[in-house]
């Protein structure tokens, strides 16, 4: 008797494939034996627990914490000339900021509790995805090389932030110990800001994310008094831990999950 044709390996087996499906977007099980144990549905079930469903668009793979709304993009229809064109406002663009983000692919809201003058109310937290890869694909490559110094000038000049300081900026690594899931590299900065959200003044998380000449920013915008209650920056980490990015250049020589070494020379 063959070790797959034994009912104990094949029942092994098949429990290994439910894992595997059951992981999500953007992660990836290791082939060893700890994939198919108590842990791996541990963290499957806290990834379902906090995450909302897969979302993939332009390259990007990501699941959203579950307070977050997509927002949904803007239709497009053909004009006389036969050409895409896009039918009214881009509702996923932030409307407190003086420019649109560029390399937009996605947007979220949702309300979350904050801390307002000593009182718990409902504010809103946002969520963006922009990449260089759009512009890869339509063969843009100056704007794809300038995207990064674009969006350093929209984001710090929208939110009126402080004025950059290269130690700002900390790598990290999603998940941060290595184990069920391939980690991740990133460059994160995490700053306070005079923009208010609902009545509260909001803080940022800004990632970095880069695979070959691909890169990928996630911003995301909440109240700094933001409930301890809502696991907001917890669900934000594990949001990260599902994150894939398919680079359409295949760079020679580039590590997947890879963050550049240094951000854009803007912010």
């Amino acid at each position: 008797m063959t070790l797959s044709s034994h009912p104990r390996a094949r029942f092994v087996f098949a429990f290994f494939l439910l894992a595997v499906s059951l992981i999500g977007c953007g992660t990836e099980v290791y082939n060893h034996p700890v994939a198919a144990t108590k842990e791996l549905f541990e963290y499957i079930n806290k990834l379902n627990e906090n995450l909302g469903q897969p979302w993939v668009q332009s390259g990007v793979e990501i699941r959203m914490p579950k307070q977050m709304t997509e927002i949904p993009p803007p239709a497009f229809e053909r004009n006389e000339d036969g050409q895409l064109v896009q039918v009214g406002d881009d509702l996923r663009q932030p409307n407190y900021m003086s420019e649109e983000l560029p390399g937009l692919i996605g947007a979220w809201q949702g309300m979350v509790e904050a801390d307002v003058a000593s009182e718990f109310k409902q504010v809103p937290a946002y969520a963006y995805i922009m990449t260089n890869g759009i512009y890869w694909a339509k063969n843009e490559p100056e704007a794809a090389m300038e995207f990064s110094n674009k969006l350093a000038e929209t984001v710090v000049n929208g939110l009126n932030l402080p004025p950059y300081d290269p130690t700002d900026w900390v790598q990290k690594q999603y998940p941060p110990s290595p184990g069920l899931v391939p980690q991740q590299s990133a460059s994160v900065w995490v700053t306070k800001t005079d923009y208010f959200v609902g009545e509260t003044k909001a803080e940022i998380s800004l990632h970095l994310f880069g695979v070959g000449d691909t890169t990928v920013y996630v911003l995301f915008v909440y109240p700094e008094t933001i409930s301890s209650g809502e696991r907001f920056i917890e669900r934000i980490d594990l949001a990260l831990e599902t994150i894939k990015i398919t680079d359409d250049k295949q760079q020679t020589g580039a590590a997947p999950g890879a963050a550049p070494s240094t951000p854009a020379s803007g912010f």
